[in-house]
């Protein structure tokens, strides 16, 4: 049987040892958690599991050296990365394994999280996701903007495993040698504490051609933060900085990967960012000739 190591990167998180406790309860297959704890010392988790791996990062270090860590020490045949605030379908581990090509990255079907009955909520789950186009009435936006798609979901809704443009980066899955190989390391200095890794970890596998797939023979819930947890979001995504640095840290990321990816200078790409856009158009927003881009 197939082993899955699953990364949980983390910072304050206040469902932390309920998401830890989950994977254990609705995994069916081989698997062990490695949770980082950035900058942290102290969480209830259940050390006594063998199954857990517990990683103290003295300082901070961002979601990415906890994905690293987790391709380094792993000892999986998969690499699983999953938010510190979600519930899981029964057994997605066995049937993520099921689907999942040498060269994919997959992601179960995504709701949003009833988190006081700890179960997704009554709502339509999201299965695609598009890059927002960056320069929208000529401001500059950003490409690690991700939308739900609603016209593909409602178009493609009969096809179980799909190709998906972008995942909103909360749970991805691939082969462990495919992310040694392709991904790792994550860039830990370019992009900041907290931004854009589902960006680099896609934007890697689909121009060099691999694929990125949904699948929703499976699902997991994450929690929607909206006015409620806020506050929450920004200090479990790393950062405990004034809000005016937190922002300028997220642009300097943003203005990076947008300029790295939109104008093909990674090295390793066979294909061009306009292939990608190509590939899945028409995008909502994007202009359809390349020369409109404001590159």
């Amino acid at each position: 049987m197939s082993k899955v190591t699953i990364c949980v990167p983390s910072r304050n998180e206040i469902f932390l040892k309920r998401t830890v406790d989950e994977i254990f309860n609705k995994a069916r297959g081989d698997i062990e958690v490695i949770v980082g704890l950035d900058g942290v010392w102290d969480h209830p988790l259940p050390s006594d599991d063998p199954r857990l791996t517990i990683i103290h990062w003295g300082q901070r270090r961002g979601h990415r050296a906890t994905m690293n860590a987790a391709a380094e020490i792993g000892k999986g045949d998969y690499w699983m990365k999953l938010d510190g605030h979600c519930a899981l379908d029964e057994g997605f581990d066995i049937k993520l394994v099921k689907n999942c090509d040498s060269d994919w990255m997959v992601v179960p079907r995504r709701y949003s999280l009833n988190f006081e009955e700890w179960k997704p909520q009554d709502k339509t789950p999201v299965d695609y996701e598009y890059i927002r186009y960056p320069y929208l009435d000529g401001n500059f936006i950003g490409t690690t903007a991700v939308y739900y798609w609603m016209s593909r979901q409602r178009s493609r809704r009969k096809i179980k495993i799909d190709e998906n443009m972008i995942c909103q980066g909360s749970c991805m899955f691939m082969p462990m040698d495919y992310f040694r190989k392709l991904i790792y390391p994550l860039d830990e200095s370019s992009y900041g504490y907290y931004i854009g890794e589902q960006f680099e970890i896609m934007m890697k596998i689909w121009l060099s051609g691999g694929k990125c797939m949904v699948n929703k023979n499976t699902w997991y819930a994450h929690l929607w933060k909206g006015n409620q947890y806020k506050e929450y979001y920004f200090k479990t995504r790393g950062e405990n900085l004034p809000r005016r640095d937190t922002h300028k840290g997220r642009e300097d990321g943003i203005l990076y990967q947008t300029e790295y990816w939109l104008n093909d200078k990674w090295p390793g790409r066979i294909h061009s960012f306009e292939w990608l856009v190509d590939r899945f158009a028409p995008v909502p927003g994007w202009p359809e000739e390349k020369s409109e881009w404001m590159l």
